[in-house]
């Protein structure tokens, strides 16, 4: 059986939770539930455009806002 990947813009936190294998822990940081972190990391709900920024300071910058929501301008002046 082959396994289904993210869709893209959810690719960063698929890999980062991964990697450091702490789903639970991450959710706590940001302050969601782990039902809704968990849809989030399988592309099954889009992340909010204020926790976009929450997921990059609790992962050292390793999840971007941009590739989380390309959809949002991120560009500031």
């Amino acid at each position: 059986m082959k396994k289904k990947t993210p869709p893209y813009f959810c690719q960063e936190l698929f890999d980062y939770t991964a990697h450091y294998g702490n789903l639970t822990r991450l959710a706590k940081l940001v302050n969601v539930s782990l039902p809704v972190m968990s849809l989030w990391r399988h592309g099954h709900r889009r992340v909010p455009i204020g926790r976009c920024i929450q997921l990059c300071r609790a992962t050292d910058g390793y999840v971007q806002p941009k590739n989380l929501r390309p959809d949002f301008n991120w560009m500031t002046e």
